[in-house]
């Protein structure tokens, strides 16, 4: 129960068909973002704290610009993203450096 038999094993393609998610444009973009497959290093996140302390100041200038309240608060809410993030990326160890191995 719940066995693949052995002539079915080898059969199984990831993305090699056309037409396929890998073989999207945006595809490669998405799979350096995941933080779930590579952990952020610093670069990373300070490049996330800076997409989110702009995201922010996008959405403050929408809310001024069309005097509603209700921008604000999603502009409050990436700033403090922003913040967040930017705290991650002092407290990242880089690990891959060249000059800080030993061996």
């Amino acid at each position: 129960m719940g066995r693949r038999s052995r002539a079915r094993r080898g059969t199984v393609t990831t993305s090699a068909t056309p037409g396929g998610i890998g073989d999207s444009p945006g595809w490669g973009l998405l799979h350096r973002l995941n933080p779930i497959k590579t952990p952020p290093g610093r670069t990373r996140a300070r490049i996330g704290a800076a997409a989110f302390g702009a995201g922010a100041v996008v959405l403050a200038l929408v809310g001024w610009a069309t005097g509603r309240g209700s921008w604000f608060n999603s502009a409050i809410s990436l700033g403090i993203l922003a913040v967040v993030w930017g705290l991650f990326s002092l407290t990242i160890r880089e690990e891959n450096r060249e000059d800080d191995r030993s061996s």
